[in-house]
């Protein structure tokens, strides 16, 4: 399924012979591949790949900005809440793995919508660097300061 939306996107691997090489736009589908993510509700993991393949590419993105401004909420959601349910049962080297992966997402969108979304998503799923990283940007320190304080973390705030 992943490939098949790949190629109606018209995306693919810089090497053909190399799964992990960047993933580049061959045509003009790839600006419609929010049309195609209906396909994957009733699997996340896959489309968590799919969002992964296209938005944490090695590579320049190969969709276009606004198309991927779109993607980004839908893949910070189903990686923060991976990395809630590794907290409670996972391995800790596929946690701290995921963890940068998040964080690498973060910094590659900080428009301010892309950052508000993750705040509250970060909110929402107890992610604590994506909070403070999100809120710093968007200059919302009240927020972090009331954050801290209802926690007895006055630590953080340093």
């Amino acid at each position: 399924t992943v490939d098949l939306v790949r190629e109606l996107c018209g995306l693919r691997h810089e090497d053909e012979n190399d799964p992990t090489s960047a993933m580049i736009s061959t045509g003009a589908g790839a600006s419609r591949l929010h049309e195609l993510l209906p396909i994957f509700l009733g699997d996340l993991p896959q489309l968590e790949l799919v969002l992964r393949s296209v938005l944490l590419s090695s590579g320049p993105c190969p969709v276009p900005p606004d198309e991927a401004g779109r993607l980004f909420p839908t893949l910070f959601e189903l990686m923060v809440r991976s990395y809630r349910e590794l907290e409670q049962d996972g391995d800790e080297s596929v946690r701290r793995r995921l963890h940068g992966d998040i964080m690498w997402l973060l910094r590659q969108y900080q428009h301010e919508e892309a950052l508000a979304s993750a705040l509250m998503l970060s909110q929402t799923y107890g992610f604590v660097d994506g909070i403070f990283f999100a809120a710093e940007k968007l200059g919302r320190f009240q927020l972090l300061m009331s954050w801290c304080f209802a926690r007895g973390d006055a630590k953080r705030l340093v």
